[in-house]
């Protein structure tokens, strides 16, 4: 079908930026400079629509937010060392 046109580029032009990987081969969106295959920009995976995880576990000093509980204990260990060994002093008392 020669002389096809998809903005103003001829098919060719077109499949052999999808080959090269500069154009998604599933979307045909602008992925950036190509690496010499087919690369996809995720939109069959639904990847770019995720949402953040939730993270209800917050840093009671200063606010910070974490998904594991485990993160926070981690943090507060490490970011708030002076709180901690006031808690562990007046547990030892």
């Amino acid at each position: 079908m020669p002389g096809l046109k998809r903005n103003g580029e001829k098919m060719g032009e077109i499949a052999e930026a999808i080959v090269n990987g500069d154009l998604c081969e599933q979307c045909g969106s602008w992925i950036g400079p190509g690496d010499g295959y087919p690369r996809n920009c995720g939109c069959d995976s639904g990847a770019r629509a995720a949402a953040p995880a939730p993270k209800p576990f917050k840093c009671p000093k200063c606010g910070k937010s974490f998904e594991k509980k485990v993160g926070r204990t981690d943090h507060f260990i490490n970011h708030h060392r002076s709180e901690v060994n006031k808690l562990v002093e007046g547990y030892l008392e």
